[in-house]
C-alpha cells in the first residue's frame, strides 16, 4: 500500500472514531427523548382508560334507572349510590390526570357540571317512580331531557377523545421518529466499526459486484417473464375453453353494446348459426319493448360495474332468431378488456322454472281454497252439534219429566215387565242427557274464546284429585303426585284435560284391589312441557290407540265401564288449541299412560 492509500486509511480510521463518539451522544440524548414521549403516551391512554369507564358506568347507571322505571324492581337501583360515588370518584381521578393539560382540564370543568346534572335528574326519576308511580315516571322521561344531557355528555366526552387520541397519534408520531433516529443512529455506530475492515475491499469490488447482480437480475426478470407468459397463455387458452363449454349461454358487451364474443351455447339459446353473433348490437337478442330501457341501465351499469343479477325483481325476456320471446335468468360481471371494458351476461333459460312456479302457484291457490272450505265446513259442523244437543235437551227433559210422573203414578198398576220398560226408559234417558251434555262441552271447547295466563298444572291436579275423591271414598288408592310446571294456557280448559284425564284413571282402576294413579311429567324438546296421567287399570290395545280420542269412540263396553267416548276427544281438542298434542300408551290389563303436551311458559 503506497504512502497516499495509507493515509486514506488513516483519515477513515479518526473519522470513524469521530463518528462513534458522536453518535454515540446522539443516540443517548434520542432514548431520553423516547422515554419522555413514551411516559407521554402513557398517561394519554390511562386518561382516555378513565374516560371509557366512567362513560360505561354512566350508561349502565341509566340503563338501571330505565328498567326500574319500568319494571319498578329495587334491585336495579340497589346499587346506584355505589355508582353515582364511582361516577364522582372517577371525575375526580380525570381531574387530578389532566391539570397539567389545558384542553382535559376545560373538558373535566365542562364535564363535571352535566355529570352533577344528570344524576340529580336520575335520582328525581327515581323518587318519582316510588312516590308517584311507573306513569309519572315515563312522563318526566318523555321530555327528552335527560337524553338531551346524555347527549350533551357524550359530545364532551367525544371531543375529550378526540384531543386525546389526536396527542396520543402525535406522541406515537415522535415514538416512532425517535425509535427510527435510535435505529439509524446504532446502524451507524455498528456501521463505524465495519467501516475500517471493509472500506478498502467495498472500494474495489464495487463495480465487479454491482455488474454481477445487474446480470443476475435481468436473467431472472427474464426467466420470470418467460414464466409469466406461458402462465397467461394457458390461463387464456383455459378461459376460452370454459367460455365456449360453458352449459349457460355467455356473451361478452363492450361500452356501445355491441358483442364481443358470444360461445356456442348463446348461439343456440338465441337460435343462431356459430359466430353471427360476434360484433353484432345487442339489441338483436331483446324484445323491442325493452330496449329503450336498458340503454340507460347498460349506461348507468358501465359507470360502476359490479357483479350483480341484472334486473332483481324483474321478469326478463330474450328474443329468438324467430321472434318468439323467452324468460331469462341474466348474471352480470365486469371484465377487463384489452382497450376497454366488457360486461359478460350469464344467461340461463329459465322457462322451465317460470312454469314450475306458476304451477305452485295454482297449486297454493287450490290449497288456500279448500282450506277456506274446511274452515266453513269445521264451524258449520261445530254449529250444527251445538244446535242439535241444545234442542234436544227440551224434548228429553219432557221424556224424563213424563218417565218419572208415570213411574210415580202408575207403578203400582204395572206389573215387573212393564216396571223394568220404565226403568230402563229414564235409564236411557239420563245416558242421553250425559251424552248431550258432553256434546255441548266438547262443541263449547272448539269455539269458546281462550284467556291466557299463567296456570300452575300442579294445582290444576290437587284439584282433579279432590274431584274425584268422594266417588272413590270406598277404594284403596295410591296417588303419586310429582312437582309440575307452569304454563301459559286457558285455566278453566286446561283443568278440564286434567279432571278427564284423572277420572279416567279413577274408572278404569277399579277392578284393581290396589289402584295407583301417578301425574307427573316426561322428557320434552326445549320450548315444551310434556304432562302423563298413569294407571294400573284395564289398559287397552295399541293397534286401537288411534281410535282413543275420537269423538263416541270407546274400546270398552257400556256395561263394564260407564260413559259415552267424548272425554278424551275434548281433551284433545283443548290441548290442540294450545299448541301442544294429546297421545296415549297402554297393553290389555297393564294399564294406561295418557300424555299431553303444552308450550313452555313463555314460549
Amino acid at each position: 500500500m503506497d504512502r497516499s492509500r495509507e493515509k486514506v486509511t488513516i483519515g477513515l480510521l479518526v473519522l470513524s472514531l469521530a463518528m462513534l463518539v458522536v453518535l454515540a451522544g446522539a443516540a443517548y440524548r434520542t432514548i431520553e427523548a423516547f422515554q419522555r414521549s413514551r411516559a407521554e403516551l402513557l398517561q394519554s391512554r390511562e386518561r382516555l382508560r378513565e374516560a371509557a369507564e366512567l362513560v360505561s358506568t354512566l350508561r349502565r347507571l341509566v340503563g338501571d334507572v330505565r328498567g326500574y322505571v319500568i319494571a319498578g324492581r329495587e334491585e336495579y337501583v340497589s346499587g346506584m349510590p355505589a355508582a353515582i360515588e364511582e361516577l364522582r370518584i372517577r371525575t375526580r381521578t380525570l381531574k387530578v390526570q389532566v391539570e397539567d393539560n389545558t384542553a382535559g382540564s376545560r373538558f373535566v370543568a365542562e364535564f363535571e357540571p352535566l355529570l352533577e346534572q344528570r344524576i340529580a335528574r336520575l335520582n328525581e326519576t327515581v323518587a318519582l317512580r316510588r312516590e308517584r308511580g311507573k306513569s309519572a315516571a315515563e312522563e318526566f322521561g318523555s321530555t327528552g331531557q335527560g337524553r338531551d344531557m346524555d347527549n350533551a355528555i357524550a359530545r364532551r366526552v367525544s371531543e375529550f377523545r378526540a384531543v386525546e387520541d389526536s396527542a396520543v397519534a402525535a406522541r406515537m408520531a415522535r415514538l416512532d421518529r425517535h425509535a427510527r433516529v435510535t435505529f439509524v443512529l446504532l446502524a451507524l455506530a455498528v456501521a463505524g466499526n465495519v467501516v475500517l475492515v471493509t472500506v478498502i475491499a467495498v472500494v474495489l469490488r464495487r463495480e465487479l459486484r454491482k455488474r454481477e447482480e445487474i446480470s443476475a437480475r435481468l436473467e431472472t426478470e427474464a426467466e420470470q417473464a418467460r414464466v409469466v407468459s406461458a402462465d397467461l397463455q394457458r390461463s387464456q387458452q383455459l378461459f376460452m375453453r370454459l367460455f365456449e363449454n360453458s352449459p349457460d349461454a355467455l356473451v361478452l358487451v363492450d361500452a356501445d353494446r355491441r358483442i364481443a364474443r358470444a360461445n356456442a351455447r348463446a348461439h343456440e339459446l338465441f337460435g343462431w348459426t356459430s359466430g353471427t353473433l360476434d360484433g353484432q348490437l345487442l339489441d338483436l337478442l331483446l324484445p323491442e319493448r325493452f330496449r329503450a330501457r336498458h340503454l340507460a341501465h347498460m349506461a348507468a351499469y358501465f359507470k360502476a360495474p359490479k357483479a350483480r343479477p341484472m334486473g332483481q325483481g324483474l321478469d326478463l325476456f330474450g328474443l329468438r332468431s324467430g321472434g318468439d320471446e323467452f324468460p331469462v335468468d341474466i348474471m352480470l360481471s365486469p371484465m377487463g378488456g384489452d382497450t376497454s371494458p366488457l360486461v359478460l351476461a350469464v344467461i340461463r333459460d329459465i322457462t322451465q322454472r317460470k312454469q314450475a312456479q306458476q304451477h305452485i302457484e295454482r297449486l297454493n291457490e287450490d290449497l288456500q281454497r279448500r282450506a277456506v272450505d274446511l274452515e266453513y265446513a269445521n264451524k258449520e259442523l261445530e254449529a250444527f252439534s251445538y244446535s242439535v244437543s241444545h234442542d234436544l235437551r227440551a224434548p228429553l227433559r219432557h221424556i224424563n219429566g213424563f218417565s218419572d210422573m208415570l213411574k210415580a203414578h202408575a207403578a203400582n198398576m204395572l206389573d215387573e215387565k212393564g216396571r223394568r220398560y220404565l226403568d230402563t226408559i229414564v235409564d236411557a234417558a239420563k245416558r242421553m242427557g250425559v251424552l248431550i251434555d258432553d256434546l255441548l262441552m266438547f262443541s263449547r271447547m272448539g269455539r269458546s274464546e281462550m284467556v291466557r295466563q299463567p296456570v300452575n298444572l300442579a294445582v290444576l291436579a290437587e284439584e282433579a284429585k279432590r274431584a274425584v275423591e268422594d266417588e272413590a271414598s270406598s277404594r284403596n288408592i295410591r296417588w303419586s303426585i310429582a312437582s309440575l310446571p307452569e304454563v301459559q294456557g286457558d285455566v278453566a280448559m286446561l283443568r278440564q284435560v286434567l279432571f278427564n284425564l284423572v277420572s279416567n284413571a279413577v274408572k278404569y282402576t277399579r277392578a284393581r284391589s290396589e289402584a295407583l294413579i301417578e301425574i307427573g311429567t316426561a322428557p320434552s324438546s326445549p320450548g315444551e312441557v310434556v304432562c302423563f296421567v298413569k294407571d294400573n287399570g284395564a289398559g287397552f290395545d295399541m293397534k286401537y290407540a288411534h281410535k282413543l280420542f275420537g269423538v263416541f269412540q270407546r274400546l270398552h263396553g257400556s256395561a263394564e265401564f260407564e260413559g259415552t267416548g267424548v272425554g278424551l276427544a275434548i281433551v284433545r281438542r283443548i290441548v290442540q288449541r294450545h299448541g301442544g298434542r294429546a297421545w296415549a300408551e297402554g297393553a290389555l290389563d297393564q294399564g294406561a299412560t295418557f300424555y299431553f303436551s303444552l308450550p313452555a311458559n313463555g314460549t
